[in-house]
């Protein structure tokens, strides 16, 4: 009896047993797409606040590259539209240009703070989540300027700009009245001595090659930031330090953060470079250099394109460049190349259109100058520009710049721009340089 109790009293936690480990036969219900703002209540710090729209059970990557979902904000509270700027009139979500933030500025300079709400409705086919609205206390600005490195710590390995900087309470540019000096000081915990592993590049902030940059001020040229440009001479273990301090007093300007900057001295690009390399992205490719260009580059047949499967092996102690190549490249660097080191070159950055970027110079002996695959250069000398760089991750990535060539069947109209020039290396200007990401096999 005692048996066939204890039976029946088991049969239960048995069945139970065995519904949790029965498999649904229907999937589970789809979760709805949900938009809402992050916070309730976004702060907003040194005068800037950041309003951030979450998106939830949708995904942005799978939508079609022309399609466009936008959601504007109600704005609303004590504040009017004088006393804030915002860095967009609206979220949009996107596979390519999504907006997911937006940035509130204050323009209140005296008087109280003011409150801004911000209230959003969910677009066709999503549902709202926990807060459709967000309110910011719009704070007044404390309107100061202030000086600062323009980061914390530098690399340099052939030559590197140490930036400072002039930067108002938000963190925009701010110009001064007057020239302005700017004394730094070579801090006491240096390993690197100067003359020795490193010197001062005279430059037009610096003419006298010390320790000193002017910041230009005035009601014309005034500028928000002056360089100070080192050259690496010799790199030597234990003693590749530099520090530098900026002042703890300027008169009119505060001092800002970082207010001390480590430059670590590395080995040269020539000393660094040999191994092999994999193309990991074409930056100058066909679709931005029309945009740059838009409407007077019309010659693109045989512009390169992208080819992971592309490799480049640097061997700086035979002097060696070979390649193993499957995309246009292959066009231009023809075959293994003798090697030499040609110092130090320059290329125009793409984005400003107007400063100049340093790259190492390769001297190569088996190129084919017209990149072109159905003629060759007579002359088969050409140079190439290389530059360390990390790239989000902080990983180590070389760039390189397919700078010395004259193409015979793309970008031929820019003969007339004067973006290829007569002074070897004839490609140095954005965008007529081909400019690619490497990255190292390990």
């Amino acid at each position: 009896m005692k048996k066939l109790f204890y039976c029946l009293l088991a049969m239960p936690l048995v069945l139970a047993a065995c519904s949790k480990d029965k498999t649904p036969d229907t999937p589970p219900e789809a979760k709805d797409p949900t938009v809402y703002f992050a916070q309730p209540i976004t702060p907003m710090s040194k005068g800037k606040a950041v309003v951030k729209l979450v998106v939830e059970n949708y995904d942005l990557a799978a939508m079609e590259a022309t399609e466009k979902i936008e959601i504007t904000p109600t704005l609303g509270g004590t504040a009017t539209k004088d006393d804030y700027e915002i860095s967009a009139k609206k979220f949009v979500l996107s596979a390519t240009d999504a907006v997911l933030e937006l940035t509130v500025t204050s323009q209140i300079f005296e008087g109280d703070s003011k409150l801004l709400e911000m209230t959003i409705a969910a677009p066709e086919g999503f549902k709202m989540g926990k807060n459709a609205t967000t309110k910011i206390t719009i704070v007044p600005r404390t309107f100061k300027a202030f000086y600062s490195f323009g980061a914390s710590s530098v690399e340099l390995r052939d030559i590197a700009d140490i930036s400072v900087e002039l930067t108002d309470d938000v963190g925009e540019e701010y110009f001064l009245e007057e020239d302005t000096p700017i004394t730094l000081t070579l801090d006491p915990s240096s390993t690197a001595v100067e003359g020795e592993h490193f010197e001062i590049v005279p430059n037009d902030y610096n003419e006298d090659g010390i320790f000193e940059v002017w910041l230009y001020g005035g009601s014309w040229g005034a500028e928000s930031s002056a360089l100070l440009t080192l050259k690496q001479l010799k790199y030597e273990a234990g003693k590749d330090k530099i520090v530098l301090r900026l002042p703890e007093t300027v008169e009119g300007i505060n001092l800002g953060d970082p207010s001390v900057v480590t430059i670590n001295i590395k080995p040269s690009t020539w000393d660094a470079v040999s191994g092999t390399y994999t193309v990991e992205r074409l930056v100058t490719t066909q679709e931005l250099v029309k945009r740059l260009m838009v409407g007077l580059v019309n010659t693109f047949e045989g512009y390169p394109t992208l080819n992971t499967e592309d490799k480049l092996t640097f061997d700086t102690k035979a002097g060696k460049l070979t390649v193993d190549l499957k995309s246009e490249l292959k066009n231009f660097l023809i075959g293994t190349s003798n090697m030499v080191n040609a110092g130090m070159g320059e290329v125009t950055d793409l984005e400003s259109m107007y400063t100049q970027v340093p790259v190492a110079m390769f001297d190569l002996d088996n190129c084919n100058r017209n990149f072109d695959a159905n003629s060759q250069s007579a002359d088969k000398h050409a140079y190439i520009g290389l530059r360390f760089v990390k790239n989000d991750a902080n990983e180590d990535r070389l760039e390189l710049y397919i700078m010395d060539y004259t193409p015979k069947t793309f970008l031929t109209e820019m003969y007339e721009f004067g973006t290829f020039t007569g002074e070897r290396p004839v490609a140095t200007g954005a965008p007529s340089y081909i400019w690619y990401i490497l990255k190292p096999v390990k």
